[in-house]
């Protein structure tokens, strides 16, 4: 007898623009994402599969991006890091983006709360939006 296993996929996205993210992370450029616990506000675990990150006003010589995820703020109780190089637009070249497949559990003890920090490998762009891909 087989047994029927469902997966649910949860995209979580935040839509505000981060201006001026440079070659440090800072606290006052960072995004703010609700993974959806249930009841909203508890303990989370999901199976992150990826993150997507939308750029633009690319300048100085940009051409990686580097965040940094976190249970806390301040940035101090890290729960995942990656670089990746961002693809400019096709029509746009200070536009793009880039996906990373992380493919990972992670689990926020206290709430479903994760703070999003950026920095690039030189000069500076804007954030556009970023997508977390979670499935339980």
């Amino acid at each position: 007898m087989s047994t029927r296993t469902n997966s649910f996929m949860h995209p979580v996205r935040d839509t505000t623009p981060i201006a001026g993210v440079n070659t440090a992370y800072a606290t006052a450029r960072r995004h703010t994402l609700s993974l959806g616990s249930f009841p909203a506000g508890s303990a989370w675990i999901g199976h992150v599969s990826s993150i997507v990150i939308q750029v633009s006003s690319i300048a100085g010589g940009a051409t990686e991006l580097s965040f940094l995820l976190s249970e806390d703020s301040g940035g101090d109780i890290v729960l995942g890091n990656a670089t990746g190089a961002f693809e400019p637009g096709v029509t746009t070249a200070t536009d793009g983006g880039l996906t990373i497949v992380l493919e990972f559990i992670l689990s926020t003890p206290t709430d479903d709360t994760v703070y999003m920090f950026y920095k690039t490998d030189a000069g500076t762009v804007t954030v556009d939006s970023v997508t977390i891909n979670w499935k339980e």
